[in-house]
């Protein structure tokens, strides 16, 4: 079984976005799934699955045991199974999980740290 370590949280002076690219896809051969052909509706996320998202997101891209050095593959199953043991069922997928993250996650944080930089940046006369 998997037990994922907790992750500290960052240093106030620390950079909110990783230094690393985990979005090359093109590190390994064979992806985690096949296409699975199902007519059903997709169930919406819910609020405590994006937090068990980012907190897994957060807890494996901190790993300071095996640093950065996992390949996309290996980064994002680890971040699924944290993520599957954060909410005690496996009803996402790894491509949804991955999907997830890249596509609705990411960019909306990557939005926030813009403002809040730009914010910080700003300089006070006087």
């Amino acid at each position: 079984m998997y037990y994922p370590q907790r992750a500290s949280p960052p240093p106030s002076q620390s950079s909110l976005i990783p230094a690393f690219n985990l979005d090359d896809d093109n590190q390994y051969t064979e992806g985690p799934s096949e296409p699975i052909e199902d007519d059903s509706p997709v169930e919406e996320w819910t609020i405590e699955e994006e937090i068990a998202l980012c907190k897994a997101w957060v807890s494996t891209s901190e790993n300071n045991i095996e640093g950065n050095g996992k390949k996309a593959l290996g980064f994002w199953i680890e971040v699924t199974e944290f993520f599957h043991f954060e909410m005690g069922e496996q009803k996402r997928s790894y491509d949804s999980v991955n999907c997830k993250w890249k596509n609705r996650i990411r960019p909306k944080i990557s939005q926030f740290c813009e403002i809040y930089n730009s914010v910080q940046d700003r300089h006070q006369s006087g």
